[in-house]
């Protein structure tokens, strides 16, 4: 059984402008999605991304940090769900029934590989014990 994760986009944008109730109605649908998804054990776990942050780029060997994530742009990353669904196409049902798409956000859903480390699939084992030493 492979691992997914689904990359949720767009939360703070989907949600700005919510009354108290509306906010109060969406913590109670993503509490019976996320109760749907463990009752079916198909939820690993979940992260929310803080609002506050930045990105550090690289341009021709400059590195260039810059203020963000820019919570305004309904690309921005909001948070993740680790899913355990059968295959590819169970993954995608599952992230259909996500609340945020109601609300004009998005998600991605990506195979993920919890038993290889980036950097050791990235760069090798022997490269990266050279790049620790």
């Amino acid at each position: 059984m492979a691992n997914y994760v689904l990359i949720l986009r767009g939360i703070e944008v989907a949600m700005a402008d919510f009354s108290d109730q509306e906010l109060a109605e969406s913590q109670e649908q993503y509490l019976e999605w996320m109760e749907s998804l463990k009752g079916q054990n198909k939820l690993i776990g979940d992260t929310r991304l803080i609002s506050q942050g930045g990105r550090v780029l690289t341009r021709t060997n400059n590195k260039l940090v810059i203020d963000g994530p820019f919570a305004e742009t309904k690309e921005t990353v909001g948070g993740e769900f680790m899913l355990t669904p059968a295959d590819y196409d169970e993954a995608i049902e599952l992230a259909k029934d996500c609340p945020l798409l109601a609300h004009g956000g998005s998600s991605e859903v990506r195979e993920i590989d919890l038993d290889e480390p980036l950097c050791s699939a990235v760069f090798g084992v022997h490269q990266l014990v050279e790049l620790a030493s």
